[in-house]
């Protein structure tokens, strides 16, 4: 009898896991993203809530926005993860919007106990670790947009001040553009961001990357710099040239 019991208790857990996984299926691999970046320290900003009447990707936009304002509060350890913050009040959210960072959390942990029990009971079903993930690095907020014109393609990436240091001390201390990628990679920046400063920071000159660097600094901005690509060709023979400029915020 309590072979039985035991069994079937498996089996409620199982399915309690599973009902859970089926919750989160369609944000996963989304969710994996936001996981395998280091959230900032919190930093609160507008107050953050979720209206019933968003779609599913906006509602994950907003549990990204808060685990990044969360910040250090999200521990990560090997075998479990964890908030050290117990109020939404704290970080100027509602209660719904901390309710799905939990709910987040939560199954995280049931996962865990899912991939530990068929690990170690040979049923033929393989459970990912949901912690075995990268140590994560700062997402920041820096944006590019592209536009497209008649032979033309203009690129603006707008910085904040927090960015436009990252990058000025990169421009400062790297020797090559390998170098000033791997900078911006370890400061957080996407790739698409860092190829576009890429970009930059190859087309200018020495001095022009000078000058942009004493420029901010002589200004005592904290608002950040706006960097602008210009690629322009001919429509008849397709050869193209390309322009840089900055200008602060």
């Amino acid at each position: 009898m309590n072979k039985v019991c035991k069994y079937a208790t498996s089996c409620v857990s199982i399915g309690m896991f599973m009902a859970t996984i089926c919750l989160f299926q369609g944000c996963n691999s989304d969710f994996e993203d936001i996981l395998e970046t280091k959230n900032e320290s919190a930093v609160i900003g507008e107050y953050l809530d979720c209206p019933s009447d968003l779609s599913p990707k906006e509602e994950l936009l907003v549990i990204e926005q808060a685990f990044q304002r969360i910040g250090d509060h999200f521990v990560i350890e090997d075998d479990t993860c964890y908030l050290t913050v117990q109020s939404a009040k704290d970080m100027n959210m509602s209660d719904v919007v901390f309710g799905l960072v939990k709910q987040s959390v939560n199954s995280l942990n049931v996962q865990y106990a899912a991939y530990i029990y068929f690990k170690e009971n040979d049923q033929g079903i393989v459970i990912r670790n949901p912690f075995d993930l990268k140590f994560p690095i700062v997402i920041t907020r820096a944006v590019t947009e592209r536009t497209l014109g008649p032979n033309m393609i203009t690129t603006t990436t707008v910085l904040n001040d927090e960015e436009t240091i990252t990058v000025l001390n990169a421009m400062r201390s790297s020797s090559d553009a390998t170098a000033f990628f791997a900078s911006l990679v370890a400061g957080g920046f996407s790739g698409t961001v860092a190829g576009v400063l890429v970009s930059i920071y190859c087309g200018s000159t020495s001095s022009q990357l000078a000058n942009i660097q004493d420029e901010y600094a002589r200004s005592g901005s904290s608002n950040g710099i706006t960097f602008t690509e210009v690629y322009m060709w001919s429509p008849t023979t397709g050869v193209g040239s390309t322009r840089y400029s900055s200008i602060i915020n």
